[in-house]
C-alpha cells in the first residue's frame, strides 16, 4: 500500500503569507499526527462518510476554540474541485478535505453524533462546503 492511503488538504479562500505559520498548516499537521498515532481515518471515512475531530495547537481566534482550547474539524467533505481518490502505483488513496468548524458547529456535532455530522454535511453542501476561513458564518 501507499502509506496510510490518505492525503489531507485544507481548502481556503484566504491569502496565506507564511504557510508554516498558518492555522491551515496547524490543522494538517495535527491531523497527520493523529493518523500516524493510529487514527485509521480511511476506515472511519469508509464506514461513516464524514467524521469530526478536535485538535490542539491550532492558531485560530479564541472564538473557534472550546473550553479545553481545542478546535473542531470535519473530515471527508466532498469537493466539486478536488477528486475524492487518486490511483497511485501500489493502491488507491483518498484525498481528504479537513474543514475548520465554528464552535457552534463543533458543539452541534458533539451533541448530535452521526445525525449531527450528516446534517452539517448537508448544510455545508449548500455553499462553499469544503472551504475553511475565519470569517464565514456558522451554518447552525
Amino acid at each position: 500500500t501507499n502509506g496510510f492511503e490518505v492525503e489531507l488538504y485544507v481548502e481556503t479562500d484566504e491569502q496565506i503569507e507564511n504557510p508554516q505559520n498558518s492555522y491551515q498548516f496547524d490543522i494538517i499537521y495535527q491531523m497527520a499526527l493523529q493518523i500516524t498515532n493510529g487514527a485509521d481515518i480511511k476506515s472511519m471515512l469508509d464506514k461513516y462518510g464524514v467524521v469530526t475531530a478536535e485538535l490542539y495547537d491550532v492558531r485560530v481566534p479564541m472564538e473557534f476554540k472550546n473550553s479545553e482550547g481545542r478546535v473542531g474539524v470535519m473530515i471527508g467533505l466532498h469537493s466539486n474541485d478536488v477528486p475524492d481518490t487518486l490511483q497511485l502505483s501500489l493502491s488507491q488513496i483518498k484525498i481528504v478535505n479537513v474543514k475548520l468548524l465554528t464552535i457552534k458547529e463543533l458543539e452541534y456535532a458533539s451533541a448530535n453524533g452521526a445525525n449531527g455530522r450528516e446534517n452539517l454535511k448537508d448544510l455545508f453542501s449548500k455553499g462553499s462546503n469544503t472551504v475553511s476561513n475565519l470569517t464565514r458564518e456558522s451554518v447552525v
